[in-house]
């Protein structure tokens, strides 16, 4: 299939769709392309969110670390992100990119985009972004307790396993927001 076949076969496809799906893509494309430009040009170099959440993240981990799982855990700050430390030595790194941004704006963005009452989204936004929340801390409290005692299952827990979960939930989250609409 060439180039031009295949734009055909797209706005083939973009014709058989309900204009409320054609609402929520063209609103969802700007919004992802708006979202990027200002993450890349201002949100990511200044750290105006990165910074107060991945603090935020990393406090509660550290918390939770030493009233759930053992004493003796501690925090520094460092360029980008946080250190979690136990006995002296440097544990679990808490990095910007770990303290669920670019997750929280998804799951707003795809609220903003689809049609509801004010109502509907505002409960949808505050459970989503509490359950949002809560996957990360127990995602970093797993990983922790994998680095001690399985840590060959660490690089594959926190980059497929805890993903899809929260990916997953996310997505059933959306899904209970949709029940009842025609999505096509």
């Amino acid at each position: 299939m060439g180039a031009s076949e295949l734009l055909t076969e797209i706005k083939r496809q973009y014709n058989l769709l309900s204009i409320d799906t054609k609402r929520f893509a063209v609103k969802a494309f700007v919004l992802v392309i708006l979202f990027n430009v200002a993450y890349i040009l201002y949100f990511g170099p200044s750290r105006l969110f990165d910074r107060p959440l991945t603090s935020f993240t990393a406090e509660i981990t550290n918390y939770l670390l030493n009233h759930l799982y053992k004493a003796g855990f501690s925090l520094k700050e460092i360029h980008r992100g946080a250190l979690i430390i136990y006995n002296k030595k440097g544990l679990l790194l808490i990095g910007d990119a770990c303290n669920a941004f670019k997750l929280y704006a998804l799951y707003l963005g795809f609220l903003l985009c689809v049609p509801g009452t004010i109502a509907k989204k505002l409960i949808y936004f505050i459970i989503g972004i509490a359950l949002i929340l809560i996957l990360n801390l127990i995602r970093l409290v797993a990983l922790t307790w994998l680095l001690f005692n399985k840590p060959e299952w660490t690089n594959v827990a926190h980059h497929y396993i805890f993903t899809t979960i929260v990916y997953a939930c996310i997505f059933m989250l959306w899904v209970s927001y949709l029940k009842g609409r025609e999505l096509i």
